[in-house]
């Protein structure tokens, strides 16, 4: 549990509150259509949890995606939108922070079917590193597909980002045909990774 004082909200995902807002927009008809919607922010986040390791706090500071749309059947939704977004961060890790191999790995969960196979397919078709995992730990926080990004950075590999698709909006609007995908990167890990505080 954790305490803040009157006039403070303590976040511990933003993917949350956006996911509330998409709800929001869509409930009052202000997202018609099948159009994706794409947010993000960077927000200080807080974290009840035991920290482990040199350098780490539990207040942190992350940079956080959600795409949100309708299904489009085959699974080309989810296709685009992890695509858009494992680019984004591609292009984010590489171009702007210099992080010369960035990877990423798919974790199957429990209920996915089918899906795994075609997004390594298809991802790698557009250039990205792409490795699959299809005995993961358990988790039920994502829905079909979680992935993970790992960084080579000051001589070692690191898991930076992590994100997947979330039943969050059809359970929100109680509609089955809603999608959504979030996604959260650690900057403050990166700054310490980059400063040799880790």
């Amino acid at each position: 549990m954790v305490s803040a004082v009157r006039h403070t909200e303590v976040v511990a995902d933003a993917t949350n509150a956006m996911a509330l807002h998409i709800a929001d927009l869509r409930k009052k008809g202000m997202l018609p259509g099948r159009e994706m919607v794409r947010l993000c922010t960077v927000h200080r986040h807080v974290r009840a949890q035991e920290i482990k390791g040199k350098g780490f706090s539990p207040h942190f500071k992350i940079g956080c995606m959600v795409s949100a749309g309708r299904d489009l059947g085959d699974h080309i939704w989810e296709c685009q939108a992890l695509k858009e977004q494992l680019l984004a961060l591609s292009s984010l890790f590489r171009e702007v922070f210099g992080i010369e191999r960035v990877r990423f790995k798919l974790l199957k969960r429990e209920d996915e079917r089918s899906l795994i196979h075609r997004l390594v397919e298809y991802l790698g078709k557009e250039g990205l590193e792409v490795g699959r995992d299809d005995t993961p730990p358990p988790n039920a926080y994502y829905k079909g597909i979680q992935f993970k990004m790992i960084i080579e950075a000051a001589g070692r590999e690191w898991e930076i980002a992590d994100g997947g698709f979330v039943d969050w909006t059809q359970l929100l609007l109680e509609d089955k045909k809603e999608r959504l995908l979030i996604a959260g990167f650690g900057l403050d890990l990166l700054y310490r990774i980059q400063n040799g505080m880790v």
